[in-house]
């Protein structure tokens, strides 16, 4: 997506010509959008006027009886202040220069920008009691501004749209959320009030993050060479996708789902991408604070720890550009849901934590809890005007500095009594449980960092947890699930946050006495895989082919007492999983990672990168063991493998890479030596990312092909499995030693 054109030089300067941008440099004074009829503007505040004119035309804004001249620099930008101005209007704005504009129908009030992704984006004609809402939503002095989708290079100056009042007209597409939180301060503070809706659904903060706070920050780099990688890689990309729609046409668009394009230009998940289109042009319009609701496409297993410097670097990096101070901002933490993009690879309560690690490290900043008003089905629930009720809440006491309670309790810190521990909270006058039920959600662990379900009661301002289970609690979590069974609220309604006193990355959470399937760690399947795992010992995760499921068994015996040896599993079949591709691998990765922190692991994936398709077949992927193509290319294993690698890294596991093993002659459909290539590539991978490498190929040269099972078959006798097993034990040993593992 090419969004810069060349520009002749003019008068020495280079004319400012980035494309959308609608200034004209042609003579007449040009406005940006924001700066039209019903706008709002901030109250109390400077006020920026700017736009374009002739290289050194005068331009003059008059507003209340006051006026400004500004001179249009060689570019043909100009901008000027205005002094504060009391709430009130409607007002006309005059701005001369050769020619003259009359901005009308101007009020004076409060000015918010509603960002995020589908929740905040979510309309109001969606919403629950939508269609009653907007027939009463008649509100002259609310007026609405809608930023329309726009992905960008570098910061755009300009956007297309326009203030529209509020009224049944114009309310049925707006953000539901931003709505309710609009009403509900004009209805309290009695002042216009101007909303600015920018969002856009399925996005991640990353997008919404501008490029500097990226590069600052060493952790967040890792999004901008992602995508330099992805882009270079698109041409080809597009190649495969393009092939694999003409298969999947050719097979009647039933066979398998609709093969997904590549990411590349013009994706919304481009790092900076809706900065630049959608909050940059923005910056110099004057507004009091921000409402933001987003986080769930950063929910993942692998990514849901790094909000926790993603988020304040967004956050930081607005209030840098808009440059007016650490104004209010006020975010939406993520509801309960346990639908699809939940589970096994994902993280909604590391998510939540992080943000709330966000409100108490960032000044002036609000959270509102949505625990108790989301759907366990729908990633959109349908009650908006909660939300946005308790965002009004919190812009009241933030922005306003009311003396109202808008936030239920927050944890402050746990103390330990016997054997019981004490939580204490702040934010909240006086604790409950909802509906007089008895409390529910907590749970705690002893050193060993099992949680167990706990009892709990209410104290005063505290709650006292305790488990029959658990001797010596030494840690306490609160709602810490995906969609929480839990009720302690504030006196007043107020839902607390979920909480935990401990900072483990490889906790185990049980519940209701057993740990359920996605909470547990990934179990070996029937038939002899099953075993008990010791919370004591570190846990090792066997990721490969089928060559490493003949020696997961021998590695488990050979490392008992040392560590737990763990394998995911196929779970409609309870049996180990084959990891047939770093391709599918990846499709797949977030699950087989499960739902706990790895010390070590142990992967190798290589032997079905070499099969060979037939690319007759309309069905895409078919695998054909007598003839056909190579199904994925080095350069594409290189890919593939890079980027599983970046995956791995992300859950601080102790990584270990093992050769492909020697490919059998007459193996239908692979050639013998093929997995050298391969193995070169992977080679080069490990050393550039300091991975050490367990050399099966090295190994199974040795004894190969006396130890394969039968001619044109690759995998091993039981005595081979052995050597096999004996090689990954040693590595795996020396990793937990390495890393000085411990649990």
């Amino acid at each position: 997506m090419t969004l810069l054109r060349v520009c002749p030089l003019a008068s020495a300067a280079l004319l400012w010509c980035l494309s959308g941008t609608p200034f004209s440099l042609q003579g007449a004074v040009k406005l940006p959008a924001l700066l039209s009829d019903r706008m709002v503007l901030q109250r109390d505040v400077p006020l920026r006027f700017w736009g374009t004119a002739e290289p050194g035309e005068r331009v003059t804004v008059r507003f209340r009886g006051t006026e400004r001249l500004a001179i249009a620099d060689p570019r043909g930008r100009w901008e000027l202040f205005l002094p504060p101005q009391q709430a009130g209007g409607p007002d006309e704005v005059k701005v001369s220069g050769t020619n003259e504009l009359a901005l009308r129908d101007v009020l004076v009030g409060e000015v918010w920008l509603a960002s995020g992704q589908s929740n905040m984006e979510w309309r109001l004609n969606l919403s629950r009691g939508g269609k009653e809402e907007i027939a009463a939503a008649s509100h002259p002095k609310i007026r609405l501004f809608k930023v329309p989708h726009r992905i960008a290079e570098a910061p755009m100056t300009d956007v297309q749209a326009q203030w529209r009042e509020c009224s049944p007209e114009s309310t049925p597409d707006f953000s539901a959320i931003a709505y309710f939180f609009g009403r509900d301060l004009h209805q309290h503070l009695n002042v216009p009030i101007g909303l600015i809706q920018a969002a856009r659904g399925g996005t991640p903060a990353e997008s919404w993050t501008g490029r500097e706070e990226l590069l600052a920050a060493p952790e967040l780099q890792f999004y901008l060479t992602k995508w330099a990688r992805l882009f270079a890689e698109y041409p080809e990309a597009m190649k495969r996708h393009e092939s694999e729609m003409r298969h999947w046409e050719l097979a009647g668009k039933i066979e398998t789902q609709r093969p997904r394009a590549p990411l590349g230009p013009g994706s919304a998940h481009v790092p900076s991408g809706l900065f630049n289109g959608m909050i940059a042009p923005l910056t110099p319009y004057a507004i009091r604070g921000a409402i933001w609701y987003q986080g769930e496409t950063n929910a993942s297993r692998a990514e849901a720890r790094l909000y926790r410097s993603l988020f304040p670097a967004m956050m930081e990096g607005w209030r840098d550009r808009w440059g007016i101070g650490r104004f209010p901002f006020l975010f939406v933490q993520l509801a309960n849901y346990e639908g699809v993009g939940t589970g096994p690879g994902t993280e909604w309560p590391e998510l939540r934590d992080s943000q709330l690690f966000t409100l108490n490290r960032v000044p002036s900043t609000g959270m509102t809890v949505t625990i108790d008003v989301g759907d366990a089905q729908d990633i959109h629930p349908k009650d908006k005007k909660t939300v946005g009720r308790r965002l009004a809440l919190a812009a009241r006491s933030i922005a306003y500095g009311e003396s109202v309670e808008s936030s239920g309790p927050l944890f402050l810190r746990a103390t330990t009594e016997d054997s019981s521990l004490r939580i204490w909270f702040s934010g909240a006058a006086g604790l409950r449980a909802r509906a007089n039920q008895p409390l529910r959600g907590f749970a705690v662990a002893s050193s060993d960092k099992v949680f167990e379900p706990a009892e709990a009661r209410i104290d005063g301002n505290t709650v006292v947890v305790t488990s029959k289970a658990v001797a010596r609690p030494a840690a306490v979590r609160y709602a810490w699930a995906d969609n929480p069974d839990a009720n302690l609220e504030s006196a007043t309604g107020l839902p607390a946050s979920p909480l935990r006193s401990d900072n483990w990355a490889d906790a185990v959470m049980r519940k209701g006495g057993a740990a359920s399937p996605k909470e547990n760690l990934p179990v070996m399947g029937k038939g002899g895989w099953s075993a008990p795992l010791d919370p004591a010992l570190p846990h090792v995760l066997i990721l490969g082919d089928s060559i490493s499921i003949g020696y997961t068994r021998e590695v488990r015996h050979l490392l008992r007492g040392r560590a737990n040896v763990v394998r995911p599993v196929v779970p409609e079949k309870d049996e180990p999983a084959n990891c047939r591709s770093t391709e599918q691998g990846l499709l797949q990765l977030d699950d087989w990672l499960g739902s706990t922190k790895w010390s070590v692991i142990h992967f190798n994936f290589g032997l079905h990168d070499l099969a060979y398709r037939n690319p007759e077949l309309k069905s895409v992927g078919q695998l054909d063991k007598v003839r056909g193509r190579i199904s994925v290319t080095p350069v594409q294993y290189e890919k593939n493998l890079s980027e599983l690698v970046s995956r791995l890294k992300r859950t601080g596991a102790c990584l270990v890479w093992a050769h492909t093993t020697v490919v059998p002659p007459g193996e239908p459909g692979r050639n013998n030596g093929d997995e050298r290539t391969y193995n070169d590539i992977a080679a080069r991978i490990m050393a550039a990312n300091a991975i050490p490498i367990n050399d099966l190929h090295a190994v199974t040269t040795a004894f190969a092909p006396a130890q394969f099972v039968a001619p044109g078959n690759v995998h091993y006798r039981p005595a081979a499995n052995w050597i096999l097993g004996q090689q990954v034990s040693a590595a795996v040993g020396s990793a937990l030693e390495r890393c000085r593992v411990s649990r």
